[in-house]
Order: C-alpha cells, then structure tokens, then sequence
C-alpha cells in the first residue's frame, strides 16, 4: 500500500480505496465471464451458447478433429478412415457435418443436434465416439448465431429445424444411400434440438422411431402427441435431465408416452446441470447402449 502510493502521488487511504475497487471490479469482470447467459426465449429456445452452461472444465472446444472436417465429394465408395469426420452439402442449408463408420455394412442413422450456440462439428465429434461405427451420425449445423461467424450455430425454429433434418437425410442416403440402413433411426437432440425435435418430429416416427432428448423436450409429451408419434411409426422416448424442472416434466411425459404404447424411459442425472456432458451425457449413452443391445 505504501509503494502504491508513493508510485501514484496520492495519500494513502485514495490509495487504499482506489485498491479496493479494482479488486472488486477485477472479481466481478471475472464472475460474469464464467457464468452462461442463456436468455431463454417463449418458444422455449436459447439465445446464447448453451455449452457454456456446463461445469467448469468440462465445456470443450471443437476438437481439432472436428474442425479438419473434409468436404465430401459426393462418391458414395469415397474411403472413410476411422474418426473421420466430413462435410456434406445440404440443399438450401449449411453444410452438415457426417461421421462414415469404417465397415461397410449398413446401419442405422443417427442424427445428432445441437443446443443454441452449439457447434455440428463438435456435437458429430462427440456422439460419433459413442456410436463406435453403430449408426451413421448426422449432425444439422443450423444458422450463425452471427452473421459471418463461425462455431456458434441456432436453429430458428422447429418448422425450420424439420425442413433441414429432411433435406440432411436425404443428402446422406443420396451419397451413403448402401451405408444406412432403411429402419430404426434415432434422432438425438441437446437442448434447443431435443426442445424443437420434440415438436417436429411427431410425424416422423417412420424414419426416426427412437428419439433421446437431453435437457429439452421433455414437456412436450400429451396423450395426444404420444398417439400421433406412435401412429407414424415412433416406438420409444429415452429422456435424459440434469436440472430438477427438467426431471419433473419428464415423469409426466413418460407416463404419457406409455399409455400411448411409447416405450419411454426418463433419467435424471442429479446435480448435472443444463448439459450433455459428464454424468447427463453418461445416462444418455447408456439408453442409446440399450438400443444398439436390442438388435438396433
């Protein structure tokens, strides 16, 4: 304190408060840049990144991997190396993002989205790892939550969310048409995508009977939504949550989706947090186990 003052020519108690506040504004600076600013709009969507609402030390970048995505040329005998990720062109869309697995038989398609301010790279990175060459992952970029920036991406809204997974699908089977399998798609979705999937994807249990929804969606379930998803082909709901307001919803829907002969199972990872990471995301890849267990 003597040094500072004797540095700034002022007395030594200016000194002393002028010390205090930069403290305080250094904390609060600091406080502010770690927490997640998700500003949750009436549809039930984020605004901001959704991934900086995980623990601390768990929010990942995109994997270098991820970004060295490689432009697919559109040769569905093109050769896949393990954990290689591409790029797919998607008509009236951004580019998806594609995981091949290595083997050449066919298997099922899993379509992976991401939260408000997620990333398509990362979040095909992430579920391909788990998929282990299981299903064909798909990953919707969505739109810029910036116009000209990169790595942070939204869905708009759920019409706009169907409408791209559609033309994603048919850009995989018009490119990887001998790798995907015709049944038993999973539609996987974190928060913004597990909240708009679960309103869009009602008639389209044929081409995904299986949906897992991580900390979104979970609300959404009538009877009557039920009846409707099962009638078009949909067979089972696997809920996973980390937050109690989640968790609570869940139970509702489950029991909703059984009476309407939907196998639903719902999870809660306590004290996970608004995540698909860490003990959440664990309860997600346990679920998708059961399926790739029962013949998926």
């Amino acid at each position: 304190m003597r040094r500072l003052a004797q540095r700034t020519g002022l007395p030594r108690s200016t000194a002393c408060v002028a010390l205090l506040l930069v403290g305080c504004l250094h904390a609060r600076g600091r406080v502010n840049g770690d927490a997640p600013n998700d500003g949750a709009r009436a549809d039930g969507t984020y605004e901001t990144r959704e991934r900086e609402a995980t623990t601390a030390g768990s929010s990942p970048g995109a994997p270098a991997s991820a970004v060295g995505a490689t432009r697919d040329s559109g040769a569905e005998g093109a050769p896949a190396t393990a954990g290689e990720l591409r790029l797919l062109a998607v008509s009236g869309f951004e580019d998806a993002v594609v995981a091949v697995p290595t083997s050449g038989r066919a298997v099922p398609l899993l379509v992976a989205t991401h939260g408000a301010g997620g990333d398509s790279r990362w979040e095909c990175e992430r579920w391909s790892r788990v998929a282990r060459g299981r299903w064909f992952v798909a990953c919707p970029t969505g739109v810029p939550l910036r116009r000209g920036e990169s790595g942070s991406y939204y869905y708009p809204d759920h019409p706009t969310l169907e409408r791209e997974v559609l033309a994603v699908v048919a850009a995989v089977r018009a490119n990887y048409g001998s790798r995907v399998a015709e049944n038993d798609g999973v539609y996987l979705g974190f928060s913004q995508g597990a909240t708009m999937g679960a309103l869009m994807l009602v008639e389209h249990g044929a081409e995904f009977p299986h949906l897992v929804l991580i900390e979104g969606g979970s609300g959404d379930w009538t009877r009557k939504r039920a009846e409707r998803f099962h009638a078009s082909g949909g067979q089972s709901v696997f809920i996973v949550c980390g937050t109690e307001p989640c968790a609570r919803r869940a139970t509702t829907s489950a029991q909703a989706l059984e009476r309407a002969g939907v196998r639903a199972i719902s999870r809660h990872a306590e004290g996970g947090g608004h995540t698909e990471l860490g003990p959440v995301g664990a309860e997600a890849e346990q679920l998708l186990a059961t399926l790739a267990i029962s013949g998926v």
